[in-house]
């Protein structure tokens, strides 16, 4: 693993094993050993714990008094209550990104809809899935509102893991959906329409809750 200057070590660990979290090479509910991670990482155990509290934080794990840290699950209720608060979230920062991004933010964020075109059309899942975040991350940087940003951020990881876990379920033709309300949207904030793109954006959130909560019903999001 590489370390950078540019964020705290304890914030890089923290990334590096949400990762690990989100491509299910920490399953749910699998112990994830301090003394372990700090050995791997060739770094002192106190980043490591304090990386898992950020962890905690973006609840992709729980600390357990006495027991350890692991991993949390996967269940209905989670997944419902995730979604549906980043429903509200989302629909709040889509009608200040069309309010405040200015002309060249409104650019690149067409430009990442084009490299999603792309990927999209060469059907690759995973490059545009990869796309698809990071163009919801900068839409939402132009929003330029930070406390609204740090709220979503805190909820993007468990997001993208439970996205994550129903891709590996689904081909590119699965994802036409997602592709209409990302280019709806796009378009929607080409327009400066602000109604339009937080409705689109909200039905899109919801379309992908239901998607999610049907995977996990039928068993294919137990691992």
């Amino acid at each position: 693993m590489k370390f950078f200057p540019s964020t705290t070590l304890s914030e890089q660990i923290a990334n590096h094993l949400g990762d690990k979290i989100t491509r299910l090479e920490y399953r749910p509910g699998e112990r994830i050993v301090e003394t372990k991670v700090a050995e791997e990482l060739g770094v002192s155990q106190s980043p490591v714990r304090e990386a898992l509290r950020i962890l905690e934080k973006r609840k992709l794990v729980k600390l357990i008094a006495r027991h350890g840290t692991f991993v949390s699950e996967i269940t209905e209720d989670f997944i419902e209550s995730m979604f549906d608060i980043f429903q509200e979230l989302v629909g709040l920062a889509t009608r200040k990104t069309v309010k405040n991004a200015t002309d060249s933010d409104v650019e690149n964020i067409l430009a990442l809809f084009n490299d999603m075109d792309k990927y999209y059309h060469e059907r690759d899942v995973f490059k545009f899935n990869n796309a698809y975040f990071e163009w919801g991350l900068y839409c939402l940087k132009c929003a330029y509102d930070p406390i609204l940003e740090e709220m979503i951020l805190d909820l993007v990881p468990s997001i993208r893991r439970i996205e994550y876990m129903s891709l590996m379920k689904r081909d590119i033709d699965g994802l036409s959906s997602v592709y209409s309300y990302i280019k709806n949207a796009a378009e929607r904030i080409k327009a400066r329409d602000a109604e339009g793109a937080e409705m689109n954006n909200r039905m899109g959130t919801e379309s992908e809750k239901k998607m999610a909560l049907e995977f996990f019903k039928n068993g294919a999001l137990n691992f």
